[in-house]
């Protein structure tokens, strides 16, 4: 990628200033030590994009360098890329001031650029050739690489997934013969990103992905490209076969990309998703029912401490909303000889324990006043108060 460099004059102080007897456009490779092509060299830094504080810049962007950020002094930062979204998923909130309530991350992100290209319009939506989803990504150029302006006809953004299926995009100036798409008034103007190469669309339409839109809009004068996420992962995800596949599993260590890649497959076809989730913040940004099965390594580890807290006849033991409860399965054996034979009505639970259902053999049964325990049951308990659990406990191990 090429940027142009713009001559310095003054023309208010005669001798100051670049000399000029010839006026041609003037170019400059767009990234550090003079390449227009990164190649391989794309860092990000550990230390930069860390996304479990809701106010770091981590949780807003990921600056990306052209060498290794820890380990080489000379590293520079490239660009950035940003997650956006119209709702508040995919991020934390970072503000719950009044009025300010439900801010995420990437709403923030999301009306940050729609402000810039809409002219603090906050009712007008990305719109990609008809279609306007909830979600974009950006590629914001570093202000010292692109100096003046990006080079059109020479975008080149190569995007790879994990099959090696690469999508080919490129701005449409070329097939346009240089007629923007609009201009706005923040940003100046606007292109469309289309799939092709040197500023040549490839077929006749900017919409490639069925019911997604175009891939979204490069506006060279500001310095950053907005892509329709709806199509870019579409388009991925499809290429991996997503519709066909029984369970589709993500496993990253970002959990952004694995519930946002989890609920695009969802939409795809895909029957059943199983998503790695660390950070308990995410499971408030879920939709009931959107995800099939989540898993924290967070509490499955204290689920596991628990268990050998607890001890005696308990053999699993579950934290649920946010620790403010918790669920253990219990066997009545030898340890908890004193349920046996008692009906639920006698055990005196108060209101803070509940035991909803007991597996008997191979069946599930729900509990009621009057069902007995027998010697083998598997209970099912849910409690919210510690103190009157363990006085419970107590009282009949």
């Amino acid at each position: 990628m090429a940027t142009y460099t713009r001559f310095n004059i003054d023309p208010e102080i005669e001798g100051t200033g670049d000399v000029v007897d010839d006026i041609q456009k003037v170019f400059a490779s767009a990234w550090s030590g003079g390449v227009n092509d990164l190649g391989s060299n794309h860092f990000s830094s550990s230390v930069q994009y860390v996304t479990s504080n809701p106010t770091g810049s981590g949780a807003f962007f990921m600056e990306v360098f052209d060498k290794h950020p820890i380990n080489d002094d000379t590293a520079e930062v490239q660009y950035s890329i940003a997650y956006g979204s119209k709702t508040v998923k995919g991020g934390l909130d970072f503000n719950d001031d009044t009025g300010a309530e439900n801010i995420s991350s990437t709403k923030a992100i999301y009306s940050q650029y729609r402000n810039l290209v809409f002219g603090g319009d906050e009712t007008q939506n990305f719109t990609f050739d008809g279609y306007t989803p909830d979600d974009i990504y950006v590629i914001n150029i570093n202000r010292a690489r692109y100096k003046d302006q990006i080079r059109l006809g020479n975008v080149q953004l190569h995007l790879s997934s994990s099959a090696n299926h690469l999508l080919h995009l490129t701005d449409d100036s070329v097939t346009t013969s240089g007629s923007a798409n609009a201009f706005r008034a923040g940003v100046g103007r606007e292109f469309n990103i289309v799939s092709g190469s040197n500023g040549v669309r490839l077929g006749s339409s900017n919409t490639y992905v069925t019911n997604s839109g175009s891939f979204g809009f490069i506006y060279p004068d500001a310095g950053f490209i907005i892509l329709n996420a709806d199509a870019a992962d579409k388009d991925f995800l499809a290429n991996e076969g997503i519709a066909d596949c029984d369970v589709y599993v993500a496993v990253t260590q970002d959990d952004e990309t694995n519930v946002l890649c989890s609920l695009m497959a969802k939409k795809l076809g895909a029957k059943k998703t199983i998503t790695i989730i660390n950070n308990d913040a995410y499971f408030d940004l879920i939709g009931k029912n959107e995800l099939d099965i989540i898993i924290s390594p967070v509490q499955i580890t204290v689920s596991y401490i628990l268990k050998y807290v607890r001890k005696g006849s308990v053999s699993n033991v579950h934290k649920v909303k946010k620790g403010k409860a918790e669920v253990l399965e219990i066997t009545i054996d030898n340890f908890a000889e004193g349920l046996k034979g008692k009906k639920i009505s006698e055990l005196e639970m108060g209101d803070s324990i509940e035991i909803p259902c007991l597996q008997r053999g191979e069946s599930v049964v729900i509990a009621h006043k009057e069902t007995e325990l027998l010697e083998g049951d598997h209970l099912i308990i849910f409690y919210k108060d510690k103190k009157a659990f363990d006085e419970f406990y107590n009282k009949f191990k």
